[in-house]
């Protein structure tokens, strides 16, 4: 399925790439919903590819893969629970774009992510 942008970035691969794995999450999302099984697989595999975006290009920013993907980002980060590390540091990449440039990211998400963090510290992360 072609994918059609309607707003400026520099990075329509890697906006392709992040919109598809959140489409990927929320199918299987929605099939947990029946099923009572989340597939940590793609959990797993999500947060892998976001690390290596990460690595390449910092948050990814609403300039650099539009406002659409970079809330994917954000969304495959919340999902990013099996990989606290990588969890924190993507708050802290999203911090640093945030102080940057006001409206690089999403404040409300930036605050639900460093939210569920929290929640994490206290509740899932002492089970892994």
């Amino acid at each position: 399925m072609r994918i059609v942008y309607n707003e400026p970035m520099t990075n329509k691969r890697v906006a392709t790439s992040l919109i598809n794995m959140a489409k990927i999450d929320q199918r299987m999302r929605k099939r947990a919903g029946k099923t009572r099984t989340l597939d940590s697989r793609i959990d797993l595999k999500n947060s892998k590819s976001l690390g290596r975006i990460v690595s390449r290009y910092g948050w990814p920013t609403r300039k650099l893969v539009g406002k659409r993907a970079s809330s994917k980002a954000w969304l495959l980060a919340m999902h990013a629970d099996l990989s606290p590390a990588l969890q924190k540091k993507l708050l802290k990449l999203m911090e640093g774009a945030h102080k940057k440039q006001k409206g690089s990211v999403d404040p409300i998400e930036l605050r639900h992510l460093k939210e569920r963090i929290e929640y994490n510290k206290k509740h899932l992360w002492k089970l892994i």
